[in-house]
């Protein structure tokens, strides 16, 4: 995973920094490590996930609240037939 960091007060560099020992403890909280991070001020923070990272995410998840999980599952499945019926339409 990684973080992108934009100012919002005034043009800063983007900061760009990877999140190292990604652990999720919940399916709605995680910690790990950022190094060599020096900022102060008001930023937008963009979250790059690697597909290991979503995996991650959803099996802390389903340990922590299946029935949560079930029910993101089952939207993110018509969702995704929804998408790709539509896309062999448009083919």
């Amino acid at each position: 995973m990684k973080f992108k960091f934009a100012g919002l007060a005034r043009q800063v560099y983007l900061h760009e920094h990877k999140f190292n020992n990604l652990r999720w403890k919940s399916g709605l909280e995680a910690s790990g490590n950022i190094k060599g991070l020096g900022l102060s001020g008001d930023f937008r923070v963009n979250f790059d996930f690697e597909e290991q990272d979503v995996i991650g995410w959803a099996e802390a998840l389903v340990k922590s609240n299946p029935e949560l999980a079930l029910k993101i599952a089952n939207k993110m499945q018509a969702d995704a037939i929804i998408s790709l019926t539509n896309k062999l339409i448009e083919d």
